[in-house]
């Protein structure tokens, strides 16, 4: 620098300089082109580089698709993430249809680079889907372990001019009814059996053969943008085989009385429903047949009135069961899926009339411990009008055990009154019931009188059922306390105080003690153990010891929150729990 008097300064410090004309280099990573995205605010990345300057910034742009319009601008990025650039749409929210995104890429000096335009569909709005096949109103039935498996799906715009994304594919699931959850389903719950991206959609079964089953069809179209549809469904039976009877008629050298209700029972499984059998009755062996009722409901049990047989027994009476099962005709093939069956031979025989009006009741409140014996047992009844009544025969039987009178049946009368007999009390030395096993406290039972006339022949009575009584009245009031202040948990810390039941029978109160989110359980394989077993009904306090040191699920006893429950056990074992007293047992 030189000043008016020409005098020259000393060199200034040197100032680096880059020159750049070379425009920086990008790509847009995010909308792939021709993408469809289910976002009002789609992600909008792009990738970008200047190998002189560096890249400055990036602006980020959108307008919709075969518009002249302007460009709109989203944001300016300058601050890359991992790499990318990306846009932030803040208040811009963009509605169903095509669009078009592009973005400039400025360096340092000023250089630029456009990238795109690319197109992008923004789709919000979900496909729909039709299941073609299998459809029927209600339930579709087929023979086939592989069955056509045809849905129709589309995609519509938002609304007219708006550009959908299109069905990308349509899912084809199953799954057995059984398996399923109560609905609504969702796709999750069902098997994926095969995706489709053409049109007319349809399953591929591949090595899958599904068995005789109940199943649940479902489809589920997903739009190009990732929309899924509602799922459509159809119940589907699989059924290949007629139905299997088990069980049905009287057991073969069966004694029938005569001109008396008989229950005849049978029990069918078939994948698919039998709404209806047809029964019939030969009283020659087979050789003819008398219709009884050509379209029972299949309930398993009819009430059959057996004929009158004149001065003979007649030993070559059968029943006859006609079933169809619900898919024989929806397949037309009802003869593929119909199934008879043919009793034994049985005799029905000239009999007394039955005994009627049982009554049963439980007149003992004695035992401690809970047990059962014959005291426990009282019948009353209207003996038969027959008038050659020879005896009169006690039976008890567990519920569900049918009574068997065959000359060859293991089971045995408990007691044998009088023929004019009309009521019956059992003693202390009776224990066991008519199959010969210990009376059981949680067992049901049913009492028989069965009368016998001078040539043997025998008429049941219909069964009364045993308990007539219902569990005592449960203990009241139940208020729990930790009465301990010594360290460690353990009987000392529990302590309840209850108003006792008020049931005259009641022979024990049991205490329990559990985890307040665990419920009690009084019978079956499950059951809880009392900590304690007080005799009587008298006690309304109860404190537990040091050496009790787990509670009633065997769980070691430590601080926490419990329930304590008093349980009210009559003389024949039945059981009622008090409401839970809440206790909180903290550790000193």
């Amino acid at each position: 620098m030189k000043n008016q008097a020409g005098l020259i300064s000393a060199a200034s410090a040197p100032v680096p300089y880059l020159f750049d004309q070379t425009a920086p280099t990008g790509s847009i990573v995010q909308p792939v082109p021709a993408a469809a995205v289910a976002s009002r605010k789609p992600v909008f990345q792009v990738s970008a580089a200047d190998s002189g300057a560096g890249v400055q910034s990036v602006a980020f742009q959108y307008r919709p698709a075969g518009s002249t319009a302007e460009f709109t601008t989203i944001s300016v990025d300058g601050t890359p993430q991992q790499g990318l650039y990306e846009a932030l749409w803040t208040d811009i929210s963009l509605p169903d249809g095509a669009y078009e995104f592009r973005a400039w890429v400025t360096d340092r000096a000023g250089n630029q680079t456009l990238l795109g335009p690319t197109e992008v569909i923004v789709d919000l709005q979900v496909p729909t889907v039709e299941l073609q096949f299998p459809s029927a109103e209600g339930i579709a039935y087929t023979e086939s372990p592989t069955p056509p498996f045809i849905a129709a799906a589309a995609d519509a715009g938002a609304g007219p001019g708006v550009a959908p994304s299109g069905v990308a594919q349509v899912d084809f699931r199953f799954r057995l009814k059984s398996g399923l959850p109560a609905p609504p389903w969702t796709a999750a719950d069902f098997t994926l059996l095969w995706s489709d991206d053409s049109p007319a959609y349809g399953a591929n079964w591949g090595t899958t053969q599904l068995a005789d089953g109940d199943y649940v069809f479902a489809v589920q179209a997903v739009d190009r943008a990732g929309n899924p549809s509602a799922l459509a469904t159809q119940e589907v039976i699989v059924d290949r085989a007629p139905p299997e009877v088990r069980s049905f008629g009287p057991a073969a050298r069966a004694r029938l009385p005569d001109n008396t209700p008989y229950q005849l029972t049978w029990e069918i499984f078939d994948v698919s429903a039998v709404e209806t059998v047809k029964l019939e009755y030969s009283a020659d062996g087979g050789a003819t047949w008398q219709l009884l009722a050509a379209a029972v409901p299949n309930t398993g049990s009819f009430a059959w009135s057996v004929p009158d047989v004149v001065d003979a027994d007649n030993p070559n009476f059968k029943v006859r069961l006609t079933a169809t099962d619900a898919a024989g005709p929806a397949v037309g093939d009802v003869a593929g899926h119909t199934t008879e069956v043919v009793s034994p031979a049985f005799t029905v025989a000239e009999a007394p009339a039955p005994a009627t009006g049982l009554a049963a009741g439980d007149p003992d409140q004695t035992s401690t411990p809970p047990s059962l014996d014959g005291r426990d047992f009282r019948l009353e009844w209207t003996p038969s009008p027959s008038t050659d009544v020879a005896v009169q025969h006690i039976y008890i039987l567990p519920v569900g055990t049918p009574l068997d009178l065959d000359p060859g049946s293991s089971q045995t009368p408990v007691a044998d009154p009088g023929a004019a007999d009309s009521s019956w009390t059992g003693s202390e030395t009776l224990t066991k019931d008519s199959l010969g096993t210990d009376f059981a406290l949680d067992t049901a039972y049913d009492l028989y009188v069965v009368t016998k006339d001078s040539v043997g022949a025998q008429t049941p009575s219909a069964p009364a059922r045993w308990p007539a009584g219902t569990p005592p009245a449960a203990p009241t009031g139940v208020s729990a306390a930790d009465p301990d202040t010594t360290s460690d948990v353990d009987g000392r810390d529990f302590q309840a105080a209850w108003t006792p039941s008020v049931g005259s029978a009641v022979v024990q109160q049991r205490i329990y003690l559990l985890p307040a989110a665990v419920p009690l359980v009084l019978t079956g394989g499950s059951a809880h153990v009392p900590v304690d077993t007080l005799t009587g009904n008298s006690d309304a306090a109860w404190t537990g010891p040091a050496t009790l040191t787990v509670d009633s699920a065997g769980n070691a006893l430590a601080p926490g929150d419990y329930h304590i429950y008093v349980v009210a056990v009559d003389d024949d074992g039945r059981m009622s729990a008090s409401a839970p007293a809440a206790l909180t047992v903290a550790d000193p």
